[in-house]
């Protein structure tokens, strides 16, 4: 279910950049500049974040039986 949250908010990151990505100006010596830039670095770390999320929690599925599997040895392992 997670997996799903984090791929849907990638995908929403991804047409807003876009979307709106064009339509931001290039003027970088105003407050325009400044606005740009900062909406860029922003939307990068969620389109980053997001696709991250989305790598560990599917990661996390699958190596949890593993895991278990190799505490119990270690508890019944005299070694």
């Amino acid at each position: 279910m997670a997996k799903n949250r984090y791929m849907l908010c990638f995908l929403v990151a991804i047409f807003l950049i876009y979307y709106g990505g064009p339509r931001l100006p290039l003027d970088f010596a105003s407050t325009d500049g400044i606005f740009t830039l900062s909406w860029t670095i922003l939307a990068l770390l969620v389109v980053g974040g997001n696709l991250t999320g989305a790598l560990k929690v599917k990661e996390a599925a699958g190596g949890g039986a593993v895991r278990i599997k190799e505490k119990r040895r270690r508890i019944h392992s005299r070694h």
